[in-house]
């Protein structure tokens, strides 16, 4: 690339009224054309936009590309199938700021090649290994997207193989206001020697560099640049170990910048986190303030060893110390020295947590505060669920006002160096109380106490009934198996009604009372008596239930009682026993409920004085038990008959169906208009009394005859808006109708006089605000209230940093965005730290007034660029967005 600066400095003076973005593609030309015109004549190729042709030869399954150095067009996509590709002899494809991709099925580029694209994307898939080597002596491979004003993007994937960096991949910003590029890495195992570089310039920002080890495992024992005027996001994301040996270098470099964040996570394999990590905030003005130390989280299932120098801190004058999480499923060894502390007059120490599933050793730590304001020393929390250890020599200091020290261990507790802080020191033991044999507290001495809820090493039991914790599926555990105490032995509530056949208490000498039944409910006369003591209606239990008449303590027929309950008699309305009949003296049945039949009756042939003869002598089936044929106009009373005149002419008082005619037997007669029975003539009905002529309702019109209203619901409305009323039976014109149901969230009710009460259009309580909850309240209408609690400056928060994201690119630099956007961004992770449930006081005081240094930071900001680099109503509504805050922080500050 030697010659290729003069080229481009030359069309800057040769275009000097040409914006950046102008002269960009005439940049890239001039380049290209540069580099061409410098290249042997076999080197140099036209501008290519496929792969067709790139191979010099072909051996096997391998492409290999021999000393070509190629211009690439914008947009291209290189295809060589399933192809392995090789570049050598100091070949290298170039697409300027345009976006280049190739596909393969393996790509390796030797020592001295390259992919270039100077402000522009280079993405690679394949199937197989993406290979970027170096050389023991001379210029490595490289990917290479770094610019001047912005680097873009850098993205390999491999679908089945290892992407291995010897070499270089470059992703700067490299100007003071240069913004770096990304780099993102996917592949079953990731192994990085080389040089990850995603680093800005100061008034700039880095880009973030994502590693996935999908199925395998990550080394790095290269370097990572992602410094620059605020820090970069590096993440580490494998299922197998990660490994990493080499520098890490994300801190700030802007003046009151803050550092980036860390990222570490592996779902069943170790971390090993080793060689120097920076991730410390830079030095500020009053005006900006201290950059606060990056964010640090590794999470591992299996072991995790911390011999990383860690350098995490808050710069001068109020940086606060960063924030460190290591949680590991095995034991956890920390031998490197990691220092989070605040490191101004007016800085907070950081914040350190160990939390281990198994052993914990500790190495030195430093996370002091300044020690002349309040809650300003840091915080380090280790807990292990077995033993936890602090070797002699080891220092730990958490020094200021407020810094806290506290240790947690299932198993044995071991404590041989020295912890100094602000507040005593919390040592919490499980059963066996801690060993601190050489050990200096400062302050002195710490306080020591046993914690039952700790977890014991190899973990908490599985859930199970008796273990005094209403797990799921539980319905109670009062710890123990014991039935009959009103938790069964299976953790199911004892009691009456739950459908369960269980224990339903103990009797006065303490013995079980066991239900002999549950129906769900605790009524009786429904099958199960109230008390699930008995069953209800159980024929022979010596109990008269509701639906028994009797009950002898058997269910023996004929002893009085019958089997069903009933008591036998004659007279009773059902034939038992001995009897023939019952009820006596009705249909032929003599008073002693003996039947009198005819002799032949019920042979099956008609002799004698017979009318007919069924075989039987059961009455009702047309045949009587005198054997006389039973029908209406026989002038016998058969059974279901009421009357019979010898005729079943209608109008003589018995009916053709033979039943008495009479007005009021709620049977429309021979002559009769209606018959209502007993509602005959009565206020609200239709038929008068007597008569059996129907006649309309009394009003006050004075119609006669007529029959009273009971209620106003039996007089016809006048019109829908103007309801009939009753009054002393006659129908008058009410009252107009009221349509309001008292409810002023569902609008103004209306009447229609044909269609009646019409329903009004329901109260529109949004209020635009997204922080605001909006109800309406049936009696007093719309409201809105503030969202509780965090709730509400995080929402504020959002509402200012989507104000400032939408805000057109030409009412604020780009470079002023980001640094407004950084120092919000701090608010909300101090936000979110305060909002953890179970936060001590001290911690949320703590990130508050941190959060409120980084609104500050923000609010100055913006004021100071106000009519500069931010047009002067933009600013005005960003510092609007922004003017809530500060009081929320300080009511929400306990």
């Amino acid at each position: 690339m030697t010659g290729v600066a003069p080229v481009r400095m030359g069309c800057r003076a040769a275009w000097p009224l040409l914006s950046h973005a102008t002269m960009r593609p005439f940049f890239a030309i001039l380049v290209i054309s540069a580099a061409l015109r410098a290249l042997p004549a076999d080197a140099a190729c036209a501008p290519v936009s496929s792969a067709a042709g790139l191979c010099s030869s072909v051996q096997g399954n391998t492409c290999f590309v021999d000393g070509k150095q190629c211009a690439v067009v914008g947009g291209s996509m290189l295809n060589f199938g399933s192809q392995a590709v090789v570049f050598r002899q100091s070949s290298n494809l170039n697409v300027g700021s345009g976006t280049m991709t190739i596909l393969a099925g393996s790509l390796e580029l030797q020592p001295g090649t390259a992919l270039l694209g100077p402000g522009g994307t280079i993405v690679v898939q394949t199937i197989g290994n993406i290979t970027v080597l170096r050389p023991s002596q001379g210029s490595p491979a490289r990917i290479d997207v770094a610019d001047p004003v912005a680097a873009d993007r850098i993205e390999l994937g491999s679908s089945g193989g290892t992407i291995q960096i010897d070499g270089i991949l470059d992703a700067r910003g490299t100007n003071t206001d240069g913004s770096g590029g990304s780099i993102d890495i996917t592949a079953s195992t990731v192994l990085v020697s080389g040089d990850l570089r995603t680093s800005g310039g100061n008034l700039g920002g880095s880009g973030p560099i994502l590693i996935d080890a999908q199925g395998g495992s990550i080394s790095v024992s290269g370097n990572i640049d992602g410094f620059g005027g605020s820090g970069s996001l590096l993440e580490m994301t494998a299922e197998g170990t990660i490994t990493t040996s080499g520098r890490i270098d994300i801190r700030a470099t802007a003046a009151g910048a803050d550092a980036g964040s860390f990222f570490m996570l592996t779902n069943s394999g170790s971390v090993s986190l080793g060689g120097k990590i920076f991730m410390q905030g830079d030095e500020g003005t009053d005006l900006d303030g201290g950059g606060n130390g990056g964010d640090l989280t590794v999470l591992a299932a299996g072991e995790l060893t911390v011999s990383a120098e860690l350098e995490i801190s808050g710069a001068p004058p109020d940086g606060q110390g960063g924030e460190v999480l290591f949680a590991s499923g095995l034991d956890t060894v920390q031998t490197g020295l990691i220092q989070a502390q605040g490191r101004g007059a007016q800085s907070d120490g950081g914040s350190v947590t160990f939390d281990s599933q198994q052993g914990l050793r500790l190495g030195p730590i430093d996370v002091h505060g300044a020690d002349n304001l309040p809650d300003t020393g840091g915080d380090m929390t280790a807990s292990a669920w077995c033993g936890l250890t602090i070797p002699a020599g080891v220092t730990i200091d958490v020094q200021g006002d407020r810094g806290s020290i506290e240790l947690q261990a299932g198993g044995q507790l071991t404590v041989a160096g020295t912890l100094r802080a602000g507040d005593p020191i919390g040592l919490e033991y499980l059963t066996v109380p801690p060993i601190t044999a050489g050990a200096t507290f400062v302050p002195s001495p710490p306080t020591i106490q046993q914690n039952v809820g700790l977890t014991p090493c190899g973990g908490l039991p599985p859930p199970s009934c008796g273990d005094d914790i209403d797990d799921t599926g539980e319905q109670c555990d009062d710890g123990n198996t014991t039935s009959c105490d009103g938790c069964s032995s299976t953790c199911k509530i004892e009691l009456c009604g739950n459908a369960q056949i269980d224990c339903a208490g103990l009797g006065q000498s303490g013995t079980p009372i066991m239900e002999v039944c549950d129906d769900g409910n605790t009524q009786s006369d429904d099958s199960c008596h109230a008390d699930c003591s008995r069953r209800d209606n159980v024929c022979g239990d010596s109990i008269v239930d509701s639906q028994e008449t009797c009950d002898d303590g058997d269910a023996d027929a004929c002893d009085g009682c019958s089997a069903t309950c009933q008591a036998e008699a004659c007279g009773n309305g059902t034939v038992e026993c001995q009897e023939e009949c019952d009820p006596p003296d009705v249909g032929g049945c003599s008073a002693d409920c003996l039947e009198l039949i005819p002799l032949d009756c019920g042979d099956d042939a008609v002799t004698g004085d017979e009318e007919c003869d069924d075989g039987n002598t059961i009455d009702g089936d047309g045949c009587s038990h005198q054997c006389r044929e039973e029908r209406c106009g026989n002038g016998t009373i058969d059974m279901g008959e009421e009357c019979d005149d010898f005729n079943v002419t209608c109008g003589d008082d018995c009916s053709p169906a033979c039943r008495t005619e009479v007005c009021g037997n709620a049977a429309i007669d021979c002559g009769e208009e209606c018959d209502d029975g007993a509602a005959n003539g009565v206020p609200g009905g239709f038929c008068r009394a007597e008569v059996c002529r129907t006649a309309p309702r009394c009003s006050d019109s004075g119609e006669i005859p007529c029959i009273p209203c009971g209620t106003s619901a039996h007089c016809t409305d006048p019109d829908a808006c103007q309801p009939a009323a009753c009054a002393d039976g006659v129908c008058t014109v009410g009252a107009p109708r009221s349509c309001s149901d008292g409810n002023v969230c569902d609008g103004t009710e209306t009447c229609d006089p044909v269609t009646g009460c019409k329903e009004g259009t329901p109260l529109d309580c949004t209020d635009g605000d997204e922080c605001t909850t909006d109800t309406c309240n049936p009696a007093a209408g719309c409201s809105s209230v503030d969202l509780p609690g965090f709730e509400l400056p995080k929402c504020r928060l959002s509402t200012a940093v989507g104000l400032i994201t939408a805000t057109a690119g030409s009412d604020i630099t780009p470079a002023i965005r980001t640094k407004v956007l950084k120092k919000l961004a701090g608010v909300e992770t101090r936000l979110l730290a305060a909002s953890q449930p179970g936060a001590s006081v001290k911690k949320v005081r703590k990130a508050l007034k941190a959060a409120g240094r980084q609104l500050n930071a923000a609010t100055k900001l913006v004021t100071k660029q106000r009519g500069k680099k931010i047009k002067a109503p933009a600013a005005d509504a960003i510092l609007a967005a922004l003017a809530p805050l500060p009081p929320l922080l300080v009511q929400l500050t306990p």
